[in-house]
């Protein structure tokens, strides 16, 4: 009877513990936002044009470098995961000294680099051990709240490695308090090898550090050798379906999803933004890889299953249609909104012939340009 009391007493204190530990969480939320109109999203609290914010954000003080540190080194794209959705990696033992760096700065640019993909379906993977410099809790409240509805829609999984304690407990309260149902998105992995069974992970170059501590967790890192057996389209190099010189035509995926695009879904609302389910996709790939068989009818599925299937085609090339070099070169070309002619001067003559390596690239790039020119039209 006394041992029964005293663990009624313990779970009354523990639950009056997580009580004021979620009081306290949105306290400090509130605290860490200020007052805040109901409805309003982060641009009206910041008061300011997205993009001259941006601009603001990135340009001075150092700005550009932090910027390109995110881009390359803190935030950094792996490929797409086993359901062909974009997968980025996060690496907490490359966060930089608070003392040198602001983190309030420092967390805009890792918004700007989630915009780039948070309008379809994405994957997290998260490395958060052996990090030298530790953000503030009242940092990661800020961040859990900047980071709202419009990054969480579309995510997929947040796949948390090598989670330290507090971070776990923390994160879950957070969750139970304020989004129990983004907590449905979130794995814990304790190693490598778990991590291996969820994404493609030799498709991510993890530091010397992740490592080390996996060491601490396992002796060997075990990766699945099933997969998918070789296909006849996606992952394909684009010379071996179309031809260095593009003689073979489009291949299959896209010539059969521009023909219905083209004649069923100019006009369509988020075409490309809407995802339809992982198995509608897969019933769809699994035609394509069908032996003799050589289109699909989108009539059966619909216009955003035929949008999906050509973002995944051209996300799962070997090689970017166009690859990472060349963006500095685009980057350099005349703004077209005041020097019209010049820009397209540039692209002419100096764009275009450096993208058409091999000849195949430019065939393919002619003919998506030309869809998403008549959607623009028809938008």
């Amino acid at each position: 009877m006394e041992s029964s009391n005293g663990f009624a007493d313990f779970a009354k204190k523990f639950n009056a513990f997580g009580n004021q530990l979620g009081d306290n969480i949105k306290r400090v939320f509130n605290e860490s936002q200020g007052p805040r109109r109901a409805g309003s999203s982060s641009d009206d609290v910041l008061g300011l044009d997205a993009e001259a914010f941006r601009e603001a954000t990135i340009a001075g003080n150092g700005g550009g470098e932090l910027a390109t540190y995110v881009n390359e080194k803190l935030v950094c794209e792996a490929g797409v995961d086993f359901d062909s959705r974009p997968m980025l990696v996060f690496y907490a033992c490359r966060l930089l000294n608070p003392d040198i760096v602001d983190y309030d700065r420092l967390l805009n640019l890792i918004q700007f680099r989630l915009d780039d993909f948070v309008e379809s379906d994405y994957t997290v993977v998260l490395f958060a051990a052996s990090a030298r410099y530790n953000p503030s809790i009242k940092w990661l409240f800020t961040a859990y709240r900047r980071l709202g509805r419009k990054y969480k829609k579309n995510l997929k999984a947040l796949y948390i490695v090598h989670p330290l304690k507090w971070v776990q407990v923390l994160m879950t309260t957070m969750n139970a308090v304020l989004s129990p149902k983004f907590a449905k998105k979130v794995k814990w992995i304790d190693t490598l090898s778990e991590l291996a069974q969820a994404v493609p992970i030799n498709q991510i170059n993890i530091p010397p550090e992740v490592y080390q501590f996996n060491a601490t967790k396992e002796t060997e890192v075990r990766v699945p050798t099933h997969g998918r057996p070789p296909s006849r389209f996606f992952g394909v190099p684009l010379e071996r379906l179309m031809g260095v010189r593009g003689e073979l035509g489009l291949p299959a995926p896209v010539a059969d999803a521009l023909d219905y695009l083209y004649t069923n879904a100019l006009e369509v609302q988020d075409l490309f933004r809407r995802s339809p389910p992982p198995p509608t996709l897969q019933k769809v790939r699994s035609q394509y890889e069908a032996a003799g068989h050589v289109s699909v009818t989108y009539a059966v599925w619909g216009e955003h299953v035929a949008a999906a299937v050509l973002k995944t085609w051209c996300r799962e090339l070997p090689q970017p249609i166009i690859p990472a070099h060349y963006y500095e070169l685009i980057r350099q070309m005349p703004d077209p909104a005041t020097q019209g002619d010049a820009a397209a001067a540039y692209a002419r003559d100096v764009v275009l012939p450096a993208l058409a390596d091999p000849p195949c690239v430019s065939l393919l790039l002619a003919a998506l340009f030309g869809l998403l020119r008549a959607v623009a039209d028809h938008s």
